[in-house]
């Protein structure tokens, strides 16, 4: 009796390979020395909302977005040269109007029926909306903390300095590249309140909030008298940072 192992190998050698195309995730697809699609899987079409009928046949570009044509154009002409281009990154017309980012390889394959190309890609929509929402969130946050008229800093749960704003610099007169990687209490607290500053690290890194006046010390010796808050900064449930203000 044959076992299964066995049984699955039998039934994937039966296939030919233009259902092993359709069976994988990855689009696929190839492009003949005209441009044009002749084969695409299953894949292709239902990433793009098309179907195979309606996609083989016709230009591979007209599938690209206008902000991806030049690339796209380029690219073929790379493998016109007999030259694989990798990590190719294209705007595609997806579903209903929508773009889809498709991230792969094209790669040459003179032969026979004209075949220019072959194409691998990979849907990296999601990926490419969350990386740049991720900078937009960064770029928002670099903006506020920048542009608040207040001393702001960052702090390890050590009381290392992770990061100052521009403010700070202009109230204690450290530069970033003076204050990064240092001490708080070493930049700012008097002697006379170093155990003060020690306990309130101590605290603010066991995520307490600490809101008080004092006093603090510039770069130049000068006191200042400030109004202190210390709040814990968590992810996932962790406090991983302290922000002062």
């Amino acid at each position: 009796m044959t076992s299964t192992p066995d049984r699955m190998l039998e039934q994937a050698a039966a296939l030919d390979s233009a259902e092993l195309r359709d069976l994988c995730n990855e689009l696929m697809a190839s492009i003949d020395g005209e441009g044009r699609l002749r084969f695409v899987n299953h894949a292709w079409a239902r990433v793009l909302g098309t179907s195979k009928s309606a996609s083989e046949g016709q230009p591979f570009l007209d599938f690209v977005h206008d902000e991806s044509r030049a690339r796209a154009m380029a690219a073929l002409e790379t493998v016109r040269q007999g030259q694989p281009v990798r990590r190719l990154e294209l705007s595609m017309h997806g579903p209903f109007g929508t773009r889809v980012v498709l991230e792969g390889d094209l790669r040459p394959r003179p032969g026979p029926h004209g075949v220019l190309a072959l194409a691998f890609l990979r849907d990296v929509t999601l990926q490419r909306a969350a990386e740049a929402d991720r900078t937009w969130k960064t770029a928002f946050l670099d903006q506020v903390v920048e542009g608040a008229p207040e001393a702001i800093m960052f702090l390890g749960t050590d009381g290392r300095v992770q990061r100052i704003n521009s403010e700070f610099t202009r109230l204690f007169g450290y530069l970033p590249e003076e204050a990064v990687g240092r001490h708080i209490d070493a930049l700012v607290v008097p002697a006379e309140l170093r155990m003060q500053g020690a306990d309130l690290c101590v605290r603010a890194g066991k995520s307490e909030v600490i809101n008080i006046d004092t006093v603090r010390r510039r770069k130049d010796g000068a006191l200042v008298e400030v109004s202190l808050l210390a709040t814990p900064i968590r992810v996932r449930g962790e406090q991983v940072s302290i922000l002062g203000i």
